[in-house]
């Protein structure tokens, strides 16, 4: 068969009329109307279009809906890491603050300086930190890090605070010591030491009980311990010219002699580091000085044992 002759069959087919009935169930009217099979075959293909498409937008809709849904869960598991991350960081940058406090005030105690360019540049702001969006799983291992050394700084900081506790009892048994050198702006050599001496009076040998520290009239003459007055006075026999006498902590007593004016009455609390008085030139003295004692009981002790002690004494020494 020639393809015209197929081709004229083909049109005469779908050209063809069809006589569609519609019969009610009930009693009524039937209804029926002619069609061609070509509007049927196209209206069969339209339908079947229709279909397709609604059931294929029905499918590309719910795996759009499970894809928003698993970023939701997404958004929301890195959205609480990142929470969780944020705290951590507050919790490090709070124990670093208390840990550096406590550092501060050790390092202070030990009258440490620190150089300028050792200090930290950063301010502890978590600006920085707030524009993060999504969490991978690497981070979780930096917020376990986080946690260590958080943890770290706050087992570090018991010992560092247990070295300030101890600093500020070695500080406070000091000040409870005559281990303060009683004259501001004394001068490190002294006129006379303690022991045997030549008196400057009688040019005799004699025990010197103190020493003697040379210094201009009207340099303050402070307390070398936290104590009690219990005398100052002119001294009676004249020989100590105006003396202060002070009662320590653990039976020491100190004495302050030839002053040239009392700053302080009997029965004054005094601390350490207090002006008693000022050099002056009372008494039986050949020069501008103080004569400092320690005494123990009854036992007198050399000064310099006990003014040696702290760490600054060379500072005084050099003024």
């Amino acid at each position: 068969m020639s393809t015209k002759a197929t081709t004229k069959k083909l049109v005469s087919v779908f050209t063809k009329k069809i006589t569609v009935m519609l019969i009610p169930h009930e009693q009524g009217k039937s209804v029926h109307f002619r069609v061609s099979i070509s509007i049927l075959v196209l209206t069969a293909v339209l339908l079947g279009i229709m279909v397709f498409g609604g059931v294929f937008t029905a499918l590309r809709y719910t795996e759009a809906q499970q894809a928003v849904t698993h970023e939701q869960e997404i958004f929301v598991e890195s959205d609480t890491q990142l929470a969780l991350i944020l705290d951590e960081v507050e919790g490090l940058i709070s124990s670093y603050d208390i840990f550096d406090a406590s550092l501060q005030s050790t390092v202070d105690d030990l009258d440490i300086t620190v150089p300028e360019s050792l200090n930290p540049s950063g301010t502890g702001d978590l600006t920085s930190v707030s524009g993060l969006r999504e969490v991978t799983r690497d981070e979780v291992a930096q917020l376990y890090n986080l946690r260590e050394l958080r943890n770290s700084l706050t087992q570090a900081l018991q010992p560092v605070s247990e070295i300030g506790r101890v600093l500020s009892q070695e500080r406070s048994l000091l000040a409870d010591l005559p281990t303060l050198w009683p004259v501001v702006g004394g001068k490190s050599s002294l006129s006379m030491e303690y022991g045997p001496n030549i008196h400057p009076y009688w040019d005799e040998w004699q025990l010197q009980p103190g020493i003697t520290i040379p210094g201009s009239i009207g340099s303050p003459v402070i307390s070398s311990a936290n104590g009690t007055v219990v005398e100052a006075h002119f001294d009676p026999l004249g020989q100590k010219g105006n003396t202060v006498e002070i009662v320590h902590k653990y039976g020491f007593r100190t004495r302050y002699s030839h002053l040239g004016s009392l700053l302080v009455r009997e029965g004054q609390e005094v601390y350490q580091g207090q002006q008693l008085g000022i050099i002056g030139r009372t008494g039986m003295s050949v020069g501008t000085y103080l004569e400092f004692q320690v005494m123990l009981g009854t036992e007198i002790l050399d000064p310099m044992d006990f003014l040696k002690i702290r760490s600054d004494y060379p500072n005084w020494a050099s003024n």
